[in-house]
């Protein structure tokens, strides 16, 4: 089973994107045009841009807090892959497990911030022991997708001898 969410990394780049270009044109409008000329509500051209400008910062704020992966997975054959990636703006390093089935060991999922982060953390069997891999976020799969994770990967747990 190959399990991947590039449509919704997809989705989470333009959502940044079409985010920044909304709040450039919405500057310049504000200031370009005689549209608030006058104040609204007491607040003037200033005051909206910086209302604007503080709404598209919590936006990204939250996005990076979230911590969105591009997650591949595949457990064809043998072996079980994960390939990730940070989707965030200065993250390229990209990262890759691979393990036999049969030394994979078990799984563990944490939430984080009230349900916002979602991580998946893999154990594998090791000559000297259990190796604990560092969390994979997960946050960006979809429910289907993250259920579907944990049944394939509940198949592959193996009992410690």
């Amino acid at each position: 089973m190959i399990i991947e969410n590039s449509k919704t990394a997809i989705n989470i780049r333009l959502r940044a994107f079409l985010a920044t270009l909304i709040v450039v044109a919405l500057i310049v409008i504000i200031f370009t045009t005689r549209i608030l000329i006058n104040p609204v509500w007491g607040l003037n051209k200033t005051h909206w841009s910086f209302i604007i400008i503080g709404i598209f910062v919590l936006f990204l704020i939250v996005n990076y807090f979230r911590d969105f992966h591009y997650i591949y997975f595949s457990d064809s054959g043998d072996k079980i892959i994960f390939r990730f990636y940070s989707m965030q703006i200065f993250s390229g390093k990209k990262h890759s497990i691979e393990m036999y089935k049969k030394d994979f060991v078990k799984f563990e999922t944490n939430s984080f911030l009230f349900r916002l982060k979602d991580y998946l953390v893999l154990y594998q069997k090791m000559q000297k022991g259990i190796a604990k891999y560092p969390p994979i976020s997960i946050t960006a799969l979809s429910k289907q997708d993250k259920i579907k994770l944990q049944n394939q990967l509940s198949r592959y747990i193996t009992k410690q001898q």
